[in-house]
């Protein structure tokens, strides 16, 4: 059996732009570390972490019906993979 929501949904177009923002911020700090480091292993490893995190958290939000939240977190990934790509061809 299954209840209906008490209150309005806390599922809003406003968190799932935080949590593309979190995750975006997220690569850059990889990136940091990765630069600092001065280790490619790091790189990969942590972007490979971030990945796993990132898509498993999303795929189990989308389907609480946190879908919002769980396309941000896809999206700020696939984003952050977008702007490490950038930074690769600049640097």
């Amino acid at each position: 059996m299954t209840t209906a929501a008490s209150g309005p949904s806390t599922d809003t177009p406003k968190r799932g732009l935080k949590a593309a923002a979190i995750v975006v911020a997220a690569h850059v700090v990889v990136v940091l570390v990765a630069v600092l480091t001065d280790r490619a292993i790091v790189f990969l490893s942590l972007e490979a972490l971030l990945g796993i995190a990132a898509v498993g958290t999303s795929m189990a939000l989308y389907r609480k019906e946190m879908r919002y939240t769980g396309i941000g977190l896809m999206g700020g990934f696939v984003g952050g993979l977008v702007l490490v790509a950038l930074i690769q061809a600049i640097a």
